[in-house]
């Protein structure tokens, strides 16, 4: 019976032996497969100073160097280098470095330099340098340099600089510079610049939007300079061929006369430091009837509350018969004139052109 019994605890506490937490440190490690190896079924227990798979291999952590054709698993923590064929697998805390063919994936923070050849992703706050030909990812904080073939995402605040070919992404405050191919996005503040080849979209800027089409954004201290440019508020200047500033914005609609338009009608539409003008007008008191269409710019200088001076430059084209563009007419301006606001919404105006 004695017997029979030692029998049973001694079969009831083989699991307990054999997978006991307690963390063994090596250091070195060689195996074929997860389990495979030098460290056995000890090896998510063990924390290894130099470590190889053959193919893939699973430790509690590595403290030095670990490499791998194939697949390098770490359940805790990386602290040191790794690189592998395909992918670096990290349950934890990364610091130091990481070098993957396919990809880099830590489950925790990271203070690191990552290069794959696809993706890399930190799911924890970051202080790194990220390179990778699709796409890089950190899920909390964000400080260093991310450098994506496609897309650079950050779900939280950054302070950094993204560089993509597709995109950049932060979902909340960006302090720094951002260049992409397509588009920039930050959900909150940015502030620096950004840089896009079709658009800039963020809540708040502090800096600088240039963009090949559009910017967007709420308030915006500092510049928009793209094709198109729209904002709620702007204490700075919209440069581009349309500007749209809800709140504080300069809005005119214009009735003009000259010599070579008898009616002509504007609308100037920016701020005052700096407004687009598209008109459209008629002459028929020519040789023949004579209509036209002109686009320009210009600033309004306020010397006080009912008088201004604006200078203008405006390119217009004319046409006299058949198609618009059938003949080259075209005639340069430059304005200097005079406003006096008689009503709130009545301004009578006039100078030499």
């Amino acid at each position: 019976m004695k017997q029979r019994t030692f029998i049973l605890i001694a079969i009831a506490l083989i699991p307990t032996i054999l997978f006991s937490q307690e963390t063994i440190v090596k250091p070195i490690q060689f195996s074929l497969i997860p389990y495979i190896g030098t460290n056995g079924l000890n090896s998510r227990k063990t924390i290894n100073n130099f470590s190889f798979n053959l193919f893939a291999g699973v430790a509690k952590g590595v403290d030095g160097f670990e490499i791998s054709p194939l697949i390098n698993i770490d359940t805790e923590f990386v602290n040191g280098a790794q690189i592998a064929g395909l992918v670096n697998l990290n349950g934890g805390n990364i610091t130091g470095s990481q070098v993957a063919g396919l990809a880099n994936i830590n489950d925790g923070d990271g203070d690191a330099a990552m290069v794959a050849g696809v993706i890399n992703i930190i799911n924890g706050k970051a202080e790194a340098v990220q390179v990778t030909g699709a796409v890089n990812f950190v899920g909390q904080e964000f400080e260093g340099v991310q450098i994506a073939g496609i897309i650079n995402f950050v779900n939280n605040n950054a302070d950094a600089i993204q560089l993509s070919g597709w995109a950049n992404g932060v979902n909340g405050n960006m302090n720094g510079f951002e260049l992409a191919g397509f588009g920039n996005y930050t959900s909150a503040k940015h502030t620096g610049w950004q840089l896009a080849g079709f658009g800039n979209f963020a809540t708040e800027v502090e800096g600088t939007q240039v963009a090949g089409f559009i910017n967007v954004a709420g308030k915006v201290k500092g510049v928009q300079l793209g094709v198109i440019n729209i904002c709620d508020s702007l204490d700075g200047l919209p440069i581009g061929v349309f500007s749209f500033v809800a709140q504080n914005g300069y809005s005119v609609i214009e009735l003009s006369g000259s010599e070579n338009m008898l009616a002509a009608l504007s609308l100037k539409m920016g701020v005052r430091a700096f407004y687009n003008i598209y008109s459209v007008g008629f002459q028929p008191l020519a040789t023949s009837f004579r209509y036209g269409g002109g686009i320009g710019f210009g600033s309004r200088i306020d010397l006080t509350n009912a008088l201004a001076v604006e200078l203008e430059a405006q390119s217009w084209h004319f046409n006299t018969a058949g198609s618009f563009f059938e003949y080259y007419n075209e005639l340069q301006q430059f304005k200097m004139l005079m406003n006096w606001r008689l009503a709130k919404h009545f301004t009578l105006y006039a100078g030499p052109t």
